[in-house]
């Protein structure tokens, strides 16, 4: 799921986003010494997403590879507004995280009962709390998924 919502911030903003800004142009990379070792190419979130869309590997994307690609982008960026929604629910002194006490009113966590995990295994920066980014682990590590499916957003209500 965090990898399709990484996609979905890429391509969904692209989507969703006002009409591109004048391009920009960037510094002259550093020469490099004459010894030394090329320098990788490094992978950008664009060209990761069309290699995830691009099902069969021609380098091309097929009008379905695109409908599906888009399709689930979309789904992704629902799943991601109702979670956002939940959040927001949950933290109910709205300091933009879920504190200790409001952790135990997690219907996962409610669920796991005694067998739940502590807070402090999702919250990242160890503040004590769980921020959004951190809140979205625990749902993936928790929530119970379909066979080939994201978490359902609507199973994590309180």
């Amino acid at each position: 799921m965090i990898r399709i919502l990484a996609m979905t911030a890429i391509v969904g903003g692209a989507l969703l986003a006002a009409p591109a800004a004048s391009a920009q142009t960037r510094p002259a990379a550093p020469a490099r010494p004459a010894n030394a070792a090329p320098a990788q190419p490094q992978v950008d979130e664009a060209t990761r997403t069309f290699r995830a869309w691009d099902k069969n590997g021609d380098g091309q994307l097929s009008l379905q590879e695109f409908q599906q690609g888009f399709r689930q982008t979309q789904e992704a960026l629902q799943t991601v507004r109702n979670l956002r929604r939940q959040f927001t629910t949950i933290d109910a002194n709205h300091n933009s995280a879920v504190d200790p006490n409001e952790y135990g009113n997690l219907l996962l966590i409610k669920q796991a009962g005694r067998n739940a995990p502590p807070l402090s295994r999702f919250d990242a920066n160890g503040n004590g709390k769980l921020e959004f980014n951190e809140y979205l682990k625990l749902v993936e590590a928790l929530a119970p998924k379909a066979q080939g499916q994201t978490p359902a957003a609507g199973q994590n209500r309180r």
